[in-house]
């Protein structure tokens, strides 16, 4: 775009240069030449215009033309024709007005249209008056030598500037040959002129000039479109306004030629024809800089228009008092100076002046209704909208009979005020500009608050009547699954709502109904959440919960103290019945019991999960089973394996780990176990079950086991008979531990399973949108020492940008060099604690060591690893450290989920940590606008992992924003507690 308006306005100008002369000679040969004694003492050539036609066109075809200009082209060709035509012999005003019009009502029809009033159908007349006006004005202000020529090129040199600073490609095109086409007649036209352009110049130049105009204005926002439009084209609208006033005056035809513009007067005036033309044609250049530099934002739309109105009416008021029609004086006594300039200004004859005065009363009492009515309306709205607050407070603080009867006061408040906006009588402020988008946007809101109230009685009696059924661990199912269609179409009206408000963007709209707007948004966005996600609960949780069928769903029950991918080591199981809208747990017992009964065609696994797990034979080994990261890979495993390894066909699996079971307990309260001394609460079960129980028992394993399945069972027996006054607790209390992956589910059930994943519920791993990486650490030495872990990271990296959508377009894609270093430390001891925490499980094994299966998670390619060793801080062991010893480590790289998965096993000693340092390259895709996105995946722990992100470009780039991290230096970096999968954002961009 930076140079695409250069080959039009130098191939303009030449063929202005070579086509001037020709026409001269072709209008010399055919007669077609003013013979006017007045004007000139020899004969002088028209068809000048036909050469600007041509310059344009041929400046045209040398860049991207759009179907409108096209359209508009052909159309200025049209008139340049209808023009010439004129030129040798003279059309009536009426048949030349007829094409005129029909031109700029094809224009508007190619898509040429002001915008600004708020009023369509006035922007459509006005786009039509003011082509036709313009195409008149250039013919009339065509009366001295150069001065149409040098007004349009001006005008037009401003519209390029305009469309360069706003990235306007095709107005540019269209200013810059209507620029240099002028420039090369000028060099025949300038005075003295060799060549005159005709009505066929003055035509297609006026027309051109005006569409350019409104076309570069466009993709302004109001009023600035308007600003610069009017900006441009106000002197040649000056100069015919001042024209037709005076002779309407004097009695004169607005049809004829005369001597009354502005060239004349100010020629009249002691400056001289060369003088005039110059000071008109440089009104019009700073006209046309004051709209470029507002367009620009350079200086304020104000200044610009003051500035410009300022400049114009003087030129207007010093040339009105020259005197034109000194035959219209008195002969005798001497006029006074004062006299002979006010028989000169251009005034409106005395019955036009009282015409007008009555016409403009009419115009200005129409819209009265219309703001009586805006009044009107005023006081119900008010009222709809703080009866809709008073609801939507009283249903978030559980009262949803009060939210549905102050719903319903608030949509008989909005249909009240819009019965006061849509009256016959308030309509017809809906042609007038201002009034009538004001009046549009409090119809728009006062309709939408009506829609969204009855929305919300709907949605609040659905809800009351589903909230206090909840009893005894009874969901009303059927109930709930009756409603399901009365909540999608509430949602359905919602989002319709919210399309309407994002198609409609008024202009000129008062600050208290912008305000309102945005408020409105901003609840609609909340709302359409709300509904959705009711109108999908209603719509899955029925079946799910066992609506006509009834489902079991495999309990896994994790312990993080032994880890695996997605939490810990499956110590317990169990079936949980759902029939009805009730919840049963039927049986609980250790896992091992389903060991050695699978076979590896029984696992039914995608090939990666088979080739980078079936040495650890997950088939017969269940601990085994959740070695992958993602729980619904799991979760389908488990599904299809457990009838073939001895158990029941199961619809689902849930995943329950202690933090878990904490935020169960957090949910029904605390629970008494036989075999342990003080009630289980949210804030001592995770302990309990993480290290106190094996304390406990010591080597009596059998016990432990015994109390966990007495633990298990008493939380869901207190959920079984669980009575809720508001299901929204339910998802307070669980959310956080859903978010962190301690509480996951599967549904068989394709499309439940879509809805549980939206929800974040499934413990899925995260796709890979642009940068991603996931650790994970699983014991492989069989202690319960992994709650002593603690894992940090380092993430820096090096961005190289290359594509780009488009020519200036965003960036596409970057080479990545990165460099990941994880830390691990492991805090367990080596004596003190018994063999069942702290092992060793196996000979060949020390106390407290942490044998540990290693895997990042990355669709990078390594390109090399490195692992040091060395003992913590000496404030952390109380005795000195040895120097760390540093080597290279060997990954196994294996597709896995979409990425590569690079493993390998690392021994941590009792009270030492280790470090692995990992290369990475590769090339990334960049979402829109040059955005890089980083996904940082979660494995469920204990101690959640400290994450320091850094992101930086090369030379020639730079990182001009950032979310989820700050940008200080040109780097943005971040800090992070990963309790939860997090993700970054960095715009890269061009350095400027």
């Amino acid at each position: 775009m930076t140079i695409e308006w250069v080959p039009p306005l130098l191939v303009a100008g030449a063929v202005g240069l070579v086509a001037t002369p020709a026409a001269m000679r072709l209008a010399l040969a055919s007669g077609l030449v003013d013979r006017s004694v007045e004007r000139r003492r020899r004969a002088m050539p028209y068809l000048g215009g036909m050469a600007i036609a041509v310059a344009v066109l041929a400046g045209l075809l040398t860049g991207s033309l759009s179907a409108t200009a096209v359209a508009v082209v052909g159309l200025g060709a049209l008139l340049a024709a209808v023009g010439l035509v004129d030129d040798a012999h003279p059309l009536s005003p009426l048949a030349r007005l007829v094409v005129e019009v029909a031109c700029a009502a094809g224009a508007v029809a190619a898509g040429v249209r002001l915008h600004g009033t708020g009023v369509h159908g006035l922007d459509i007349v006005l786009t039509v008056v003011l082509l036709v006006g313009m195409s008149n004005s250039m013919n009339l202000l065509d009366n001295m030598d150069g001065l149409a020529g040098g007004v349009t090129m001006t005008g037009a040199a401003g519209l390029l500037a305009v469309a360069v600073v706003l990235g306007h490609q095709p107005g540019a095109v269209t200013a810059a040959a209507l620029t240099g086409a002028c420039a090369g007649f000028l060099v025949f036209n300038a005075p003295p002129a060799s060549v005159f352009m005709g009505d066929a110049g003055s035509l297609i130049l006026g027309f051109l000039l005006g569409a350019t105009a409104i076309r570069v204005g466009a993709p302004l926002p109001d009023p600035a479109s308007l600003v610069v439009t009017f900006l441009v084209l106000l002197l040649p609208i000056a100069d015919t306004a001042t024209v037709f006033l005076s002779r309407a005056r004097h009695g004169r035809s607005p049809f004829r030629g005369g001597k009354d513009h502005l060239s004349h007067r100010l020629a009249g005036s002691g400056l001289g024809s060369r003088r005039a033309v110059a000071v008109l044609v440089g009104v019009e250049g700073s006209c046309a800089a004051l709209a470029a530099l507002a367009g620009g934002k350079v200086i304020p739309l104000g200044a610009a228009a003051a500035g410009g109105l300022a400049l114009v009416v003087a030129v207007v008021a010093v040339a009105g008092h020259v005197p034109v029609y000194s035959s219209k004086l008195p002969a005798s006594p001497a006029p006074s100076p004062r006299a002979v300039a006010r028989a000169a200004s251009p005034r409106l004859p005395r019955p036009l002046l009282v015409g007008a005065v009555l016409a403009v009363a009419i115009v200005a009492a129409m819209p009265v209704p219309a703001v009586l009515g805006a009044l009107r309306s005023r006081a119900p709205s008010l009222d709809g909208e703080s009866y809709a607050e008073q609801a939507v407070t009283a249903a978030e603080s559980g009262n949803l009979a009060l939210a549905a009867e102050d719903f319903s006061v608030a949509h008989r408040d909005f249909v009240l005020a819009l019965s006061d906006l849509e009256s016959p009588f308030s309509s017809l402020g809906l042609a007038y500009p201002v009034l009538a988008s004001n009046l549009a946007d409090a119809r728009l809101l006062a309709m939408v608050g009506g829609e969204l109230s009855s929305v919300g009685a709907q949605v609040a009696r659905t809800s009351d009547r589903f909230t206090y059924r909840v009893h005894g661990g009874d969901v009303p199912v059927r109930l709930l699954a009756s409603e399901a269609p009365s909540l999608s179409s509430a949602a359905g009206v919602v989002k319709a709502a919210i399309d309407e408000l994002s198609r409609w963007h008024p202009a000129y709209v008062l600050s208290v109904l912008s305000g309102a707007e945005s408020t409105l948004r901003h609840e609609l966005g909340l709302a359409d959440r709300r509904l959705t996600e009711a109108s999908a609960i209603a719509r899955f949780l029925p079946g799910l919960l066992g609506l006509g069928t009834t489902r079991r769903y495999f309990l896994a029950f994790q312990t993080n103290s032994e880890s695996r991918a997605t939490g810990g080591l499956i110590g317990l199981d169990g079936v949980l019945v759902a029939s009805g809208g009730h919840l049963m747990l039927t049986r609980v017992g250790p896992i091992g019991r389903l060991d050695g009964k699978g076979t590896l065609a029984d696992l039914a696994a995608p090939r990666d999960y088979l080739a980078r797990y079936e040495r650890f034979d997950p088939a017969g080994t269940w601990q085994n089973l959740n070695m992958s990261p993602d729980f619904p890979t799991v979760g389908a495993i488990i599904t299809h394996l457990f009838p073939r390894s001895g158990g029941e066909p199961v619809n689902g699996v849930i995943g329950v780990d202690p933090l878990g079971l904490a935020a169960m307990l957090r949910l029904v309260g605390p629970v008494q176990v036989a075999g342990w001394p003080v009630p289980l609460t949210e804030a001592n079960v995770a302990p309990v079950l993480l290290q106190q129980s094996y304390v406990a028992y010591g080597t009596d394993e059998a016990a432990r086991q015994a109390f966990l399945e007495r633990l298990i069972k008493a939380v869901f027996a207190k959920v079984s008979d669980l009575t809720l006054s508001d299901p929204a607790v339910l998802v307070t209390d669980l959310s956080q531990a859903a978010a962190e992956h301690h509480l996951e589910l599967y549904s068989s059930n394709r499309a439940a399973e879509s809805w549980l994943g939206s929800l974040g519920l499934t413990g899925a791993i995260p796709p890979v949108r642009s940068d991603f990486f996931e650790v994970t650490t699983q014991n492989a030495s069989g202690n319960k020492i992994d709650s002593y872990l603690e894992r940090s990271m380092t993430y820096e990296v090096l961005l190289r940008p290359i594509g780009a959508r488009g020519a200036g377009g965003s960036l596409e894609s970057a080479l990545e060099q990165a460099q990941l270093s994880v830390r691990l430390s492991n805090r367990a001891p080596s004596s003190g604690l018994p063999a069942s925490i702290i092992g060793p499980y196996e000979p060949g094994f020390a106390p407290g060591e942490n044998r540990t299966f290693f895997t990042l998670y990355t669709p990078l390619s390594f390109t090399g690893a490195r692992l040091v060793t060395g003992g913590l801080a000496p404030e952390l062991t109380g005795s000195q450290t040895l120097p760390p010893v540093g080597h290279s480590l060997p990954l196994e790289q294996l597709p896995e989920l979409g990425r590569w998965a690079d493993s390998s096993f690392l021994d941590i000693a009792s009270r030492s940590s280790v470090s692995v340092g990992i290369s990475l390259f590769g090339q990334v895709p960049l979402m829109p606008g040059g955005w890089y996105e980083l996904t940082i995946g979660s494995q469920p722990l204990i101690r959640p992992d400290l994450v320091s992100v850094s992101v930086r470009t090369v030379p020639g780039f730079e990182v001009v924003a950032a979310r989820g991290a700050v940008v200080v230096g040109g780097v943005a970096s971040a800090t992070l507690h990963l309790d939860s999968t997090r993700q970054i954002w960095v715009k890269l961009a061009r350095s400027t």
